[in-house]
């Protein structure tokens, strides 16, 4: 509460700013924008404008030309049509983000764009498949280096168990590392 209350006294000016940088024709800005507010729309509910924003923001001209921001906003998108129930348009736009991400030199990008998928492919229940993306996320993941991104990634794969014994030491392993980052919103979700 105490991080999203300034975000939403000021979500009009957000807005405008989005607004004016999609008016201007300023993908670089307009992208960077719409990929940061992605955590505030999904905590607030607000899928329809994330969707909306995103998908203009894709169509301006130059957003080609900024590949790693592109990826962001595409998963911005999925995630706000996952959320609105708009399963099978996400996923497309998922494909999207992965082929993009895997074209990039990022193992962060590609590493959240796979985790994105292995929640998809669990959906869909296709524990193999789900198992199979998560195991390469993680591995793009400790690529990285970065303690946060293993410990997402360990949660997928932690989800993606087809069995019970499994997903208890998958999720043990899991729990300690995102507790270790301070995911508590991710850990809440894992169990």
């Amino acid at each position: 509460r105490e991080h999203l209350a300034p975000l939403d006294a000021d979500i009009d000016n957000l807005h405008a700013a989005l607004d004016w940088a999609i008016a201007q024709a300023d993908a670089e800005r307009a992208l960077a924008m719409a990929a940061a507010l992605t955590g505030y729309w999904e905590m607030r509910s607000l899928s329809a404008d994330a969707v909306d924003v995103v998908e203009r923001a894709l169509s301006l001209p130059a957003a080609d030309a900024h590949p790693t921001l592109r990826v962001r906003a595409l998963r911005a998108k999925a995630n706000g049509l996952w959320q609105m129930g708009r399963i099978a348009e996400a996923s497309g736009v998922l494909a999207e983000a992965e082929t993009a991400a895997r074209e990039l030199d990022d193992p962060a990008i590609l590493t959240q764009a796979l985790r994105m998928r292995v929640a998809a492919e669990i959906n869909a229940e296709r524990l193999e498949v789900a198992e199979a993306v998560a195991d390469e996320a993680l591995r793009w993941a400790r690529a990285t280096g970065e303690d946060w991104e293993i410990a997402q990634a360990s949660r997928g794969k932690a989800i993606a168990a087809s069995n019970i014994a499994d997903l208890r030491e998958r999720v043990d392993k899991a729990a300690s590392l995102l507790t270790g980052v301070g995911a508590t919103l991710r850990l809440a979700y894992l169990l």
